[in-house]
């Protein structure tokens, strides 16, 4: 008799136990989402931000000569966030860029890990060859790796510190892959190669404050080859 009533009890604190367990699942789900993601699944790149970071409106590019318009989405950790804010060069808040653009075979025959980071870079130059030789150029390089992904993907990361017309800096964290497979340009038939881009900025006490949620967007960064 004891033991049956000790076994009934240990059975409905088990269920006591899951209906708990389950409701505390159900209002973390209901807390909504903790992330906001950006994708391009034709170009199969996707990017997490966080929840507090707003995806700006972003108009569709139009063809470039003889190659596809690029694919872009911006994103802003300011609040309120504004496209306004794009054009400023050395914003409060993070602005950023995801960018997928095309190159012609002849021009990625002799394209360099260098040209890259040029391509994308406000200096139009490649930060890290400006360095060589150049000490105060040095110092503003403040981190440099290069990348090799799955499929192939070839690239870097760069940060690095430019001085503003203001008298102020900003910090510009770009990561830039080229993906070594050929595609079929719609436009001429002919082969043609992807260049992804990855740029986030901000003024220099922004981008030390934000360091962590940066490298954590970085690092979320996939291509899939």
């Amino acid at each position: 008799m004891v033991r049956g009533l000790t076994s009934h009890r240990r059975r409905r604190g088990y269920v006591a136990g899951a209906v708990a367990l389950g409701a505390a699942l159900a209002l973390s789900a209901c807390g909504g989402p903790s992330f906001t993601y950006m994708k391009n699944d034709a170009d199969k790149t996707y990017l997490r931000l966080p929840k507090e970071w707003t995806v700006l409106p972003t108009t569709e590019a139009k063809a470039n000569g003889n190659l596809p318009g690029p694919w872009q989405r911006a994103f802003d950790a300011a609040e309120p966030a504004d496209v306004k804010h794009l054009t400023e060069s050395a914003p409060a808040g993070v602005l950023g860029r995801l960018t997928v653009f095309y190159i012609s075979a002849q021009t990625a025959d002799s394209l360099s890990v260098g040209d890259l980071r040029a391509a994308v870079s406000p200096l139009d130059a490649d930060p890290v060859a400006a360095a060589d030789g150049d000490q105060a150029a040095a110092d503003a390089v403040r981190e440099f790796k290069t990348e090799s992904r799955k499929g192939g993907l070839r690239g870097s990361r760069v940060v690095y510190t430019v001085q503003t017309e203001d008298g102020g800096s900003a910090v510009f964290d770009q990561t830039t892959l080229l993906d070594p497979k050929p595609y079929a340009n719609p436009l001429t038939g002919t082969a043609m190669f992807k260049v992804y881009a990855l740029s986030l900025h901000c003024s220099t006490a922004c981008y030390d404050k934000a360091k962590a949620d940066i490298d954590d967007v970085v690092t979320s960064w996939t291509v899939v080859p």
